[in-house]
Protein backbone atom coordinates (compact mmCIF):
# COMPACT_ATOMS: atom_id res chain seq x y z
CA UNK A 1 0.00 0.00 0.00
CA UNK A 2 2.97 2.43 0.76
CA UNK A 3 4.57 1.44 -2.65
CA UNK A 4 1.42 1.68 -4.33
CA UNK A 5 0.73 5.54 -2.80
CA UNK A 6 4.70 6.32 -3.32
CA UNK A 7 4.44 5.43 -6.90
CA UNK A 8 0.96 7.35 -7.92
CA UNK A 9 2.17 10.24 -5.84
CA UNK A 10 5.36 10.40 -8.16
CA UNK A 11 3.49 9.38 -11.35
CA UNK A 12 0.80 12.02 -10.43
CA UNK A 13 3.47 14.40 -10.18
CA UNK A 14 5.63 13.41 -13.27
CA UNK A 15 2.52 13.54 -15.08
CA UNK A 16 1.36 17.20 -14.36
CA UNK A 17 4.91 18.53 -14.65
CA UNK A 18 5.08 17.19 -17.97
CA UNK A 19 2.16 18.50 -19.18
CA UNK A 20 2.45 21.41 -17.94
CA UNK A 21 5.53 22.26 -19.90
CA UNK A 22 4.19 20.72 -22.92
CA UNK A 23 0.83 22.75 -22.47
CA UNK A 24 1.23 26.37 -20.16
CA UNK A 25 -2.53 26.68 -21.08
CA UNK A 26 -2.96 22.92 -19.11
CA UNK A 27 -1.85 24.65 -15.74
CA UNK A 28 -5.64 23.36 -14.29
CA UNK A 29 -5.40 20.08 -15.16
CA UNK A 30 -1.80 20.20 -13.62
CA UNK A 31 -2.67 21.84 -10.11
CA UNK A 32 -5.32 18.95 -9.40
CA UNK A 33 -2.69 16.42 -10.13
CA UNK A 34 -0.42 18.22 -8.17
CA UNK A 35 -2.98 18.20 -5.41
CA UNK A 36 -3.54 14.13 -5.83
CA UNK A 37 0.04 13.75 -5.53
CA UNK A 38 0.46 15.81 -2.37
CA UNK A 39 -2.49 13.79 -0.71
CA UNK A 40 -0.61 10.79 -1.85
CA UNK A 41 2.63 12.44 -0.41
CA UNK A 42 0.74 12.99 3.21
CA UNK A 43 -0.54 8.83 3.35
CA UNK A 44 3.29 8.02 2.62
CA UNK A 45 4.32 10.62 5.14
CA UNK A 46 1.91 9.19 8.06
CA UNK A 47 3.24 5.29 7.31
CA UNK A 48 6.78 5.63 7.36
CA UNK A 49 6.70 5.86 11.07
CA UNK A 50 5.15 2.62 11.47
CA UNK A 51 6.99 0.98 8.75
CA UNK A 52 10.00 2.00 10.44
CA UNK A 53 9.23 1.16 14.00
CA UNK A 54 8.39 -2.77 12.59
CA UNK A 55 11.32 -2.88 11.18
CA UNK A 56 13.96 -1.60 13.99
CA UNK A 57 11.29 -4.09 16.19
CA UNK A 58 12.04 -7.19 13.70
CA UNK A 59 16.27 -6.48 14.03
CA UNK A 60 15.74 -6.21 17.95
CA UNK A 61 16.61 -2.48 17.91
CA UNK A 62 15.48 0.83 20.15
CA UNK A 63 13.48 3.23 18.58
CA UNK A 64 14.47 6.62 17.83
CA UNK A 65 14.22 9.09 20.06
CA UNK A 66 11.74 11.07 17.57
CA UNK A 67 9.50 7.94 18.16
CA UNK A 68 9.67 6.96 21.58
CA UNK A 69 7.76 9.29 23.01
CA UNK A 70 4.67 10.81 20.26
CA UNK A 71 4.16 14.53 20.57
CA UNK A 72 0.83 13.76 21.18
CA UNK A 73 2.02 13.20 24.63
CA UNK A 74 1.37 16.56 26.47
CA UNK A 75 0.43 16.20 29.61
CA UNK A 76 0.10 19.45 30.74
CA UNK A 77 -3.78 20.68 30.04
CA UNK A 78 -2.63 24.22 29.74
CA UNK A 79 -0.15 23.07 26.84
CA UNK A 80 -2.42 21.45 25.55
CA UNK A 81 -4.53 24.07 24.90
CA UNK A 82 -1.55 26.43 23.77
CA UNK A 83 -0.80 23.68 21.23
CA UNK A 84 -3.96 23.33 19.82
CA UNK A 85 -4.43 26.96 19.41
CA UNK A 86 -1.41 27.40 17.19
CA UNK A 87 -2.29 24.71 15.27
CA UNK A 88 -6.00 26.00 14.50
CA UNK A 89 -4.04 29.48 14.11
CA UNK A 90 -1.80 27.91 11.51
CA UNK A 91 -4.73 26.01 9.99
CA UNK A 92 -6.62 29.19 9.40
CA UNK A 93 -3.64 30.98 7.38
CA UNK A 94 -3.38 27.69 5.27
CA UNK A 95 -7.41 28.23 4.33
CA UNK A 96 -6.83 31.32 3.62
CA UNK A 97 -4.01 31.07 1.15
CA UNK A 98 -5.52 28.59 -0.14
CA UNK A 99 -8.89 30.14 -0.65
CA UNK A 100 -6.95 32.90 -2.93
CA UNK A 101 -5.06 30.10 -5.04
CA UNK A 102 -8.23 27.78 -5.33
CA UNK A 103 -10.28 31.01 -6.63
CA UNK A 104 -6.86 31.72 -9.19
CA UNK A 105 -7.11 30.24 -12.68
CA UNK A 106 -4.03 28.41 -14.14
CA UNK A 107 -0.32 29.30 -12.27
CA UNK A 108 -2.34 30.43 -9.40
CA UNK A 109 -4.08 26.80 -8.56
CA UNK A 110 -0.77 25.54 -8.40
CA UNK A 111 0.19 26.61 -4.89
CA UNK A 112 -2.92 24.54 -3.94
CA UNK A 113 -0.95 21.88 -3.53
CA UNK A 114 1.25 22.33 -0.94
CA UNK A 115 -1.79 24.21 1.43
CA UNK A 116 -3.91 20.95 0.64
CA UNK A 117 -2.05 18.51 2.80
CA UNK A 118 -1.73 20.96 5.77
CA UNK A 119 -5.32 21.83 5.28
CA UNK A 120 -6.56 18.05 5.65
CA UNK A 121 -3.94 16.67 8.45
CA UNK A 122 -3.73 20.15 10.64
CA UNK A 123 -7.40 19.53 12.03
CA UNK A 124 -7.02 16.12 12.70
CA UNK A 125 -3.34 16.64 14.46
CA UNK A 126 -5.78 19.21 16.06
CA UNK A 127 -8.23 17.20 17.69
CA UNK A 128 -5.19 14.01 18.49
CA UNK A 129 -3.51 16.62 21.12
CA UNK A 130 -6.51 17.63 22.52
CA UNK A 131 -8.02 13.58 23.02
CA UNK A 132 -5.15 11.89 23.39
CA UNK A 133 -2.82 14.27 25.06
CA UNK A 134 -1.72 12.89 28.64
CA UNK A 135 -3.46 9.25 28.33
CA UNK A 136 -1.49 6.47 28.13
CA UNK A 137 -2.37 4.73 24.29
CA UNK A 138 0.19 2.05 23.69
CA UNK A 139 3.23 2.04 22.58
CA UNK A 140 4.51 4.27 19.51
CA UNK A 141 4.35 1.33 16.97
CA UNK A 142 0.92 0.56 18.10
CA UNK A 143 -0.01 3.83 17.88
CA UNK A 144 1.15 4.97 14.37
CA UNK A 145 0.25 1.66 13.39
CA UNK A 146 -3.76 1.86 13.98
CA UNK A 147 -3.17 5.45 12.45
CA UNK A 148 -1.67 3.93 9.33
CA UNK A 149 -4.43 0.57 9.17
CA UNK A 150 -7.38 3.40 9.67
CA UNK A 151 -6.44 5.64 6.73
CA UNK A 152 -5.20 2.58 4.53
CA UNK A 153 -6.99 -0.46 5.42
CA UNK A 154 -10.60 0.29 7.20
CA UNK A 155 -11.46 3.14 4.57
CA UNK A 156 -11.41 0.90 2.18
CA UNK A 157 -13.12 -1.61 3.46
CA UNK A 158 -15.85 0.58 4.78
CA UNK A 159 -15.90 2.02 1.10
CA UNK A 160 -16.16 -1.35 -0.51
CA UNK A 161 -19.04 -2.29 2.13
CA UNK A 162 -21.17 0.91 1.02
CA UNK A 163 -20.56 0.47 -2.07
CA UNK A 164 -21.64 -3.04 -2.57
CA UNK A 165 -24.87 -2.10 0.02
CA UNK A 166 -25.88 1.32 -2.06
CA UNK A 167 -25.05 -0.89 -5.26
CA UNK A 168 -27.96 -3.40 -3.63
CA UNK A 169 -29.90 -0.73 -2.66
CA UNK A 170 -29.91 0.27 -6.56
CA UNK A 171 -30.69 -2.53 -7.93
CA UNK A 172 -33.74 -3.19 -5.65
CA UNK A 173 -34.67 0.66 -7.00
CA UNK A 174 -34.14 -0.07 -10.87
CA UNK A 175 -35.95 -3.53 -10.37
CA UNK A 176 -39.05 -1.08 -8.87
CA UNK A 177 -38.76 1.46 -11.90
CA UNK A 178 -38.91 -1.50 -14.13
CA UNK A 179 -42.54 -1.57 -13.30
CA UNK A 180 -43.39 2.13 -14.28
CA UNK A 181 -41.77 2.70 -17.51
CA UNK A 182 -42.22 6.44 -17.82
CA UNK A 183 -40.07 6.40 -14.05
CA UNK A 184 -37.26 3.98 -15.99
CA UNK A 185 -37.20 6.96 -18.96
CA UNK A 186 -37.20 9.96 -17.06
CA UNK A 187 -34.13 8.33 -14.35
CA UNK A 188 -32.66 7.49 -18.32
CA UNK A 189 -32.68 10.89 -19.34
CA UNK A 190 -31.74 11.92 -15.72
CA UNK A 191 -28.53 10.47 -15.94
CA UNK A 192 -27.75 11.41 -19.45
CA UNK A 193 -28.15 14.90 -18.66
CA UNK A 194 -26.29 14.74 -15.41
CA UNK A 195 -22.92 13.28 -18.17
CA UNK A 196 -23.46 15.81 -20.55
CA UNK A 197 -23.26 18.79 -18.43
CA UNK A 198 -20.68 21.17 -16.78
CA UNK A 199 -20.73 19.61 -12.71
CA UNK A 200 -21.35 23.48 -10.88
CA UNK A 201 -24.06 23.65 -7.88
CA UNK A 202 -26.28 26.03 -10.30
CA UNK A 203 -26.47 23.46 -13.04
CA UNK A 204 -26.70 20.32 -10.34
CA UNK A 205 -29.37 22.23 -8.72
CA UNK A 206 -31.42 23.02 -12.27
CA UNK A 207 -31.17 19.41 -13.21
CA UNK A 208 -32.14 17.96 -10.43
CA UNK A 209 -35.18 20.17 -9.12
CA UNK A 210 -37.53 18.55 -11.04
CA UNK A 211 -36.72 15.12 -9.67
CA UNK A 212 -36.72 16.03 -6.23
CA UNK A 213 -39.85 14.36 -4.98
CA UNK A 214 -40.25 13.21 -1.28
CA UNK A 215 -40.10 10.30 -1.39
CA UNK A 216 -36.54 10.29 -3.16
CA UNK A 217 -35.57 12.86 -0.97
CA UNK A 218 -36.60 10.86 2.11
CA UNK A 219 -35.01 7.34 0.54
CA UNK A 220 -31.65 9.63 0.23
CA UNK A 221 -31.87 10.97 4.13
CA UNK A 222 -32.53 7.27 4.81
CA UNK A 223 -29.51 6.75 3.00
CA UNK A 224 -27.21 9.08 4.08
CA UNK A 225 -28.56 9.49 7.37
CA UNK A 226 -29.46 5.91 8.11
CA UNK A 227 -27.59 3.24 6.42
CA UNK A 228 -23.91 5.38 5.87
CA UNK A 229 -23.33 5.76 9.93
CA UNK A 230 -24.73 2.07 10.48
CA UNK A 231 -21.65 0.64 8.43
CA UNK A 232 -19.12 3.20 9.23
CA UNK A 233 -20.01 3.31 13.13
CA UNK A 234 -19.50 -0.43 13.27
CA UNK A 235 -16.66 -0.91 11.32
CA UNK A 236 -14.29 2.48 11.67
CA UNK A 237 -12.88 0.73 15.16
CA UNK A 238 -11.53 -2.47 12.95
CA UNK A 239 -8.35 -2.19 13.60
CA UNK A 240 -8.47 -2.30 17.51
CA UNK A 241 -9.56 -6.25 17.48
CA UNK A 242 -6.30 -7.15 16.59
CA UNK A 243 -5.84 -6.03 20.20
CA UNK A 244 -9.15 -7.74 21.71
CA UNK A 245 -6.79 -10.11 23.71
CA UNK A 246 -4.25 -7.93 25.47
CA UNK A 247 -7.08 -6.33 27.63
CA UNK A 248 -7.02 -2.59 26.83
CA UNK A 249 -6.99 0.12 29.29
CA UNK A 250 -10.11 2.32 28.89
CA UNK A 251 -7.58 4.85 27.94
CA UNK A 252 -5.67 2.98 25.35
CA UNK A 253 -9.22 2.02 23.83
CA UNK A 254 -10.11 5.85 23.87
CA UNK A 255 -6.53 6.86 21.99
CA UNK A 256 -6.86 3.75 20.16
CA UNK A 257 -10.61 5.18 18.60
CA UNK A 258 -9.46 8.45 18.31
CA UNK A 259 -6.56 7.23 15.65
CA UNK A 260 -9.01 5.07 14.04
CA UNK A 261 -11.27 7.82 12.68
CA UNK A 262 -8.40 10.19 12.49
CA UNK A 263 -7.73 7.52 10.03
CA UNK A 264 -10.97 7.31 8.24
CA UNK A 265 -11.07 11.00 8.51
CA UNK A 266 -7.84 11.88 6.82
CA UNK A 267 -8.97 9.43 4.05
CA UNK A 268 -12.37 10.81 3.43
CA UNK A 269 -10.78 14.33 3.57
CA UNK A 270 -8.48 13.41 0.85
CA UNK A 271 -11.16 12.12 -1.57
CA UNK A 272 -13.38 14.99 -1.34
CA UNK A 273 -11.30 17.77 -1.31
CA UNK A 274 -9.07 16.79 -4.35
CA UNK A 275 -11.27 17.97 -6.95
CA UNK A 276 -12.85 21.32 -5.44
CA UNK A 277 -11.70 24.77 -6.17
CA UNK A 278 -13.21 28.20 -6.51
CA UNK A 279 -15.72 29.73 -3.99
CA UNK A 280 -16.68 26.23 -2.54
CA UNK A 281 -13.23 25.33 -1.81
CA UNK A 282 -12.98 27.06 1.88
CA UNK A 283 -16.17 26.14 2.53
CA UNK A 284 -15.73 22.61 1.65
CA UNK A 285 -12.76 22.72 3.75
CA UNK A 286 -14.13 23.71 7.16
CA UNK A 287 -16.85 21.18 6.60
CA UNK A 288 -14.37 18.60 6.41
CA UNK A 289 -12.90 20.00 9.25
CA UNK A 290 -16.11 19.52 11.68
CA UNK A 291 -16.45 15.75 9.70
CA UNK A 292 -12.98 14.96 11.15
CA UNK A 293 -14.09 15.52 14.87
CA UNK A 294 -17.53 13.77 14.54
CA UNK A 295 -15.26 10.42 13.56
CA UNK A 296 -12.67 11.14 15.65
CA UNK A 297 -15.07 11.69 18.60
CA UNK A 298 -17.43 8.62 17.75
CA UNK A 299 -14.67 6.32 17.38
CA UNK A 300 -12.95 7.10 20.16
CA UNK A 301 -16.26 6.72 22.56
CA UNK A 302 -16.26 2.99 20.29
CA UNK A 303 -12.48 2.23 21.45
CA UNK A 304 -13.52 2.92 24.97
CA UNK A 305 -16.50 0.61 25.18
CA UNK A 306 -15.21 -1.80 23.13
CA UNK A 307 -12.39 -1.94 25.96
CA UNK A 308 -14.46 -2.22 28.64
CA UNK A 309 -16.38 -4.98 26.45
CA UNK A 310 -13.01 -6.80 26.23
CA UNK A 311 -11.74 -6.75 29.79
CA UNK A 312 -15.32 -6.08 32.13
CA UNK A 313 -17.79 -8.16 29.82
CA UNK A 314 -19.71 -4.73 29.43
CA UNK A 315 -21.73 -5.45 26.54
CA UNK A 316 -24.74 -2.91 27.08
CA UNK A 317 -22.67 0.03 27.29
CA UNK A 318 -20.90 -0.94 24.09
CA UNK A 319 -24.46 -1.64 22.46
CA UNK A 320 -25.64 1.92 23.79
CA UNK A 321 -22.67 3.38 22.30
CA UNK A 322 -22.80 2.27 18.99
CA UNK A 323 -26.52 3.46 18.84
CA UNK A 324 -25.19 7.22 20.26
CA UNK A 325 -23.03 7.32 17.89
CA UNK A 326 -24.85 6.10 15.06
CA UNK A 327 -27.44 8.81 16.01
CA UNK A 328 -24.94 11.66 16.37
CA UNK A 329 -23.64 10.74 12.70
CA UNK A 330 -27.13 10.58 11.43
CA UNK A 331 -28.21 13.59 13.14
CA UNK A 332 -24.72 15.48 11.31
CA UNK A 333 -25.31 13.98 7.96
CA UNK A 334 -29.36 15.04 8.05
CA UNK A 335 -28.24 18.92 8.48
CA UNK A 336 -25.53 19.06 6.23
CA UNK A 337 -27.71 17.00 3.83
CA UNK A 338 -31.11 19.47 4.64
CA UNK A 339 -27.88 22.40 3.69
CA UNK A 340 -26.81 21.06 0.28
CA UNK A 341 -30.52 20.58 -0.54
CA UNK A 342 -31.96 24.06 0.44
CA UNK A 343 -30.49 25.60 -3.08
CA UNK A 344 -32.23 22.98 -5.07
CA UNK A 345 -35.69 23.59 -2.94
CA UNK A 346 -38.05 25.32 -5.85
CA UNK A 347 -39.07 28.85 -5.41
CA UNK A 348 -43.39 27.84 -4.86
CA UNK A 349 -41.76 26.26 -1.04
CA UNK A 350 -41.05 29.69 -0.11
CA UNK A 351 -41.38 28.84 3.84
CA UNK A 352 -37.71 26.39 3.51
CA UNK A 353 -36.13 29.43 1.10
CA UNK A 354 -36.52 31.52 4.10
CA UNK A 355 -33.04 32.87 4.76
CA UNK A 356 -33.72 32.15 8.83
CA UNK A 357 -34.35 28.37 7.38
CA UNK A 358 -30.49 28.29 6.69
CA UNK A 359 -28.88 30.22 8.84
CA UNK A 360 -30.67 28.03 11.53
CA UNK A 361 -29.28 24.57 9.72
CA UNK A 362 -25.78 25.98 9.78
CA UNK A 363 -26.03 26.98 13.63
CA UNK A 364 -27.40 23.60 14.29
CA UNK A 365 -24.04 22.30 12.84
CA UNK A 366 -21.70 24.68 15.02
CA UNK A 367 -23.52 23.76 17.76
CA UNK A 368 -23.08 20.33 17.31
CA UNK A 369 -19.57 20.74 16.46
CA UNK A 370 -18.76 22.90 19.59
CA UNK A 371 -20.67 19.87 21.78
CA UNK A 372 -18.37 17.23 20.23
CA UNK A 373 -15.03 19.42 20.83
CA UNK A 374 -16.62 19.84 24.43
CA UNK A 375 -17.27 16.14 24.86
CA UNK A 376 -13.63 15.26 23.34
CA UNK A 377 -11.84 17.06 25.98
CA UNK A 378 -14.11 16.02 28.74
CA UNK A 379 -13.53 12.23 27.68
CA UNK A 380 -9.95 13.21 27.72
CA UNK A 381 -10.04 14.51 31.10
CA UNK A 382 -12.26 11.44 32.26
CA UNK A 383 -9.83 8.94 31.61
CA UNK A 384 -6.97 11.08 32.99
CA UNK A 385 -8.30 10.90 36.33
CA UNK A 386 -9.16 7.38 36.28
CA UNK A 387 -6.03 6.20 34.95
CA UNK A 388 -3.86 4.77 37.17
CA UNK A 389 -1.32 6.45 38.59
CA UNK A 390 1.94 6.46 37.51
CA UNK A 391 0.86 4.98 34.53
CA UNK A 392 3.39 5.37 31.87
CA UNK A 393 2.37 7.50 28.82
CA UNK A 394 2.58 5.76 25.53
CA UNK A 395 4.98 2.90 26.74
CA UNK A 396 2.79 0.05 26.54
CA UNK A 397 3.70 -3.08 24.69
CA UNK A 398 2.31 -2.92 21.25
Amino acid sequence: MLLGALAAGLALSASAVLGWTRDPAAADQAATQLIAAAGMGLVVLLAVPSVVLSLLRLIERPAPGWASRPWIDIHAAPRRTTVFLLIVILWGLAITAGSWAANQAGYGQLALAPLFALVVGLPVAAYLVLGAGGLAGGSPQRRWGILGAGLAGTSLVVLLVELLTFGLVAVALLVLLASQPDSLINLNRLVQRIANAQITPENLGRILRPYLQPWLVFAGVAIVSGLAPLIEELLKPLPLWLFSRRALTPAEGFVGGLLCGAGFALFESLGDLVNVTGQSWAVSAVGRAGTDLLHMVNTGLMGWALALAWTERRYLRLALTYLLVVGIHGLWNTISLAVGLLPLVTPAQAFLRQPGISTGLVAALVAMYLGLLILLITANRQLARTSAPGEPVGENPA
